[in-house]
């Protein structure tokens, strides 16, 4: 019998697994007997998981409908079961995570697909694994000695009470609003009205990132989060409006950053309502950051490398997405057109079909002289148009 791969993960109340414990061949585990070990609360039991319950483990049915599997179908092999096993650590509350040596792929692709399964699942914090601070800290040496490595900060994918009883609120609160939301709308119009709920309702509060808090909770039930509350909530009422959705980890700038991204159709869509949040806290109808090519995207943020290899092109701006395009020999009839669906609808999005920044300008102070009343514009260079709001 091999040796296997041990690493702890998901706290669930065990004493003898804390943040100031650092285990080496953890005293009085058994012999190997399967993928996953759950730790009874005095520390006397250990219950095994086979491989086969791994292998046809399917995450999307806990909590159905609010987990997707964009990522999880484009693996396969020891990958797949790699991923299986992760998932149904956090999903089941096991707090051992244990396997053949010949399954552990490295530290660093074992990261990735934690990565991977945080990106289909609304309930495993983002924050844990990006901007590559996720703390495994296990070492190849550690490996050959098969070694125990706690993994501490998978506590919020508990399934003890306090976790377990969030994610179910939050789930409840999604379908709630699911279920209200297509009363009124259906297709496209559905997509924009679950995104504002999310952009516009949602604080934005650098506290969470220190709160004991599942962060799609912090959304439904607390109106306030980080980015990956926002990007978690938006997926969970997506998929359960069954508008395949999924998330993406990268850099805006120097801070660490997640996005949504849809399926419609045939095409791929990417949405930032973060971004937005702003724009509708001022009194913007938003719509800056909302269903945006793949190169849109890719102007305001840097996707970690790993994603590359995932991520889905997308081509043809989402319908309804801009209300008018603005050509490069733009006159007083374009200004005049521009006003008037500002003053029609109280807001709209132009795109140019031109990037000349001072163009650009040029177009927006021309439109502020033709203007009877003052205008606020906001300028979304990177997209190479602007929002114009009454």
């Amino acid at each position: 019998m091999k040796k296997p791969v041990i690493i702890t993960a998901v706290c669930i109340g065990v004493a003898a697994i804390t943040t100031a414990v650092v285990l080496f061949c953890l005293p009085g585990t058994p012999a190997y007997e399967g993928f996953l070990y759950k730790v009874s609360p005095d520390d006397t039991e250990y219950i095994a998981v086979d491989k086969a319950q791994i292998e046809e483990y399917d995450s999307t049915l806990y909590f159905e409908g609010a987990v997707g599997s964009y990522y999880r179908d484009k693996l396969s092999g020891n990958e797949r079961i790699l991923y299986n096993m992760v998932a149904y650590a956090v999903d089941k509350g096991y707090s051992i995570i244990a396997f053949p040596r010949e399954y552990y792929p490295g530290q660093e692709r074992l990261i990735q697909l934690i990565k991977l399964y945080s990106c289909d699942s609304p309930f495993l914090e983002h924050n844990f694994t990006i901007d590559g601070k996720f703390p495994l800290n296990l070492k190849e040496a550690d490996v050959k000695e098969n070694k125990a490595v706690p993994i501490n900060e998978f506590e919020l994918a508990r399934n003890d009470g306090e976790g377990y009883n969030q994610k179910k609120l939050a789930y409840d609160l999604a379908k709630n609003i699911v279920e209200e939301s297509k009363k009124t709308y259906s297709g496209n119009e559905l997509i924009e009205a679950l995104y504002i709920r999310i952009s516009k309702s949602t604080d934005y509060d650098k506290v969470a990132l220190d709160s004991n808090t599942v962060p799609v909770y912090g959304v439904f039930a607390e109106s306030h989060s980080i980015c990956d509350g926002f990007a978690d909530s938006l997926m969970m009422l997506y998929n359960l409006a069954d508008i395949p959705c999924f998330t993406a980890e990268g850099f805006k700038g120097n801070t660490a950053h997640v996005v949504n991204i849809i399926q419609s159709g045939d095409e791929y869509y990417y949405l930032d309502s973060t971004a937005d949040n702003p724009a509708y806290k001022a009194g913007f109808d938003g719509r800056f950051y909302y269903c945006l090519t793949k190169e849109q995207t890719e102007g305001f943020i840097k996707f970690d490398t790993y994603f590359n290899d995932f991520l889905p092109e997308s081509d043809d701006p989402f319908e309804g997405s801009v209300d008018m395009i603005i050509p490069a020999d733009y006159n007083e009839k374009t200004i005049e057109e521009a006003y008037g669906l500002i003053t029609e609808d109280g807001t709209a999005i132009v795109e140019f079909d031109f990037t000349d920044e001072q163009k650009i300008k040029s177009f927006s102070a021309l439109l502020f002289e033709y203007s009877e009343e003052k205008l606020s514009v906001a300028t979304y260079n990177r997209r190479s148009g602007f929002r114009i709001a009454g």
